[in-house]
């Protein structure tokens, strides 16, 4: 399943300050190229990008991501590796909730049975139990980890 560490740059990253420096330099190349990022103008500078906002993490065609609060962008997750993330259209530092690591875990278990345009989850609309129900009703296999 693809996190933060395979959707930003064109390589994965090893770890969470190697993330962190991609944002960064997407940072500086949107100025350079584009005096900003899509969705914040100009004039609002860039220096304060973090702002007190969360959001929660989910499962979409096998990447984790989140939904920036403050312009709907989509957003790379990495969860249980960060807590933050950037969303890349208006360039905001945004605080992730994730499910707990068992629960993550079971979830990815279950969803890698799936292709993975049909790799999703909203955690706390579905639990894991539903997802299991929903390969069965699809024909993926799944066995029970023991």
């Amino acid at each position: 399943m693809r996190d933060a560490r395979h959707m930003i740059g064109g390589r994965p990253h090893a770890d969470a300050d190697s993330v962190r420096a991609a944002w960064d330099a997407h940072a500086a190349r949107s100025v350079q190229l584009f005096g900003g990022f899509p969705n914040r103008p100009v004039a609002e500078g860039l220096d304060d990008r973090r702002k007190d906002v969360s959001a929660a993490a989910y499962v979409s065609d096998g990447r984790w991501v989140a939904d920036c609060p403050v312009c709907a962008g989509g957003v790379a997750v990495w969860p249980h590796g960060m807590r933050d993330a950037c969303c890349f259209d208006c360039g905001t530092l945004v605080s992730v909730s994730c499910p707990p690591a068992s629960v993550v875990g079971a979830a990815v278990a279950v969803l890698r049975h799936r292709p993975t345009t049909n790799q999703h989850w909203v955690p706390g609309v579905e639990s894991v139990d539903d997802l299991k129900a929903e390969n069965l009703s699809r024909g993926y296999l799944f066995v029970e980890a023991v």
